[in-house]
């Protein structure tokens, strides 16, 4: 399977959470914009970034999204598969660090606090 197939499938498996959760999806097909889907629904507008694996967002990608969130109103989320099922996570700010315990220490210029994501 290539990396495009097994994006699409993400994308429709994340399109099909959202709508269980009541939301309209519009798929970007062949995007090469910041948002794979927008998800319309509950008064809010979600943009969401899919990535099969977490480490495909990077700063290149979570900062056009973020933008374009902020600049329409809309709440900025990233998806990636975790665990065989989709992930979601608002952005809240134009970049975000990804840690767990058992890797190495987070950067020492990362100030992130409490609370923030």
């Amino acid at each position: 399977m290539t990396n495009y197939q097994r994006g699409y499938r993400f994308e429709r498996r994340v399109r099909k959470f959202l709508e269980g959760l009541g939301f309209q999806v519009m798929r970007s097909a062949g995007s090469k914009g910041p948002a794979d889907l927008a998800a319309f629904g509950k008064g809010e507008t979600w943009l969401v970034a899919c990535k099969t694996d977490r480490d495909g967002f990077t700063e290149s990608v979570t900062r056009p999204l973020f933008e374009m969130a902020e600049a329409g109103g809309a709440r900025a989320m990233l998806a990636w598969n975790e665990g065989g099922n989709p992930f979601l996570v608002p952005l809240r700010r134009p970049c975000i660090v990804f840690w767990r315990p058992d890797e190495e220490p987070l950067p020492p210029w990362y100030k992130g606090e409490e609370g923030d994501g």
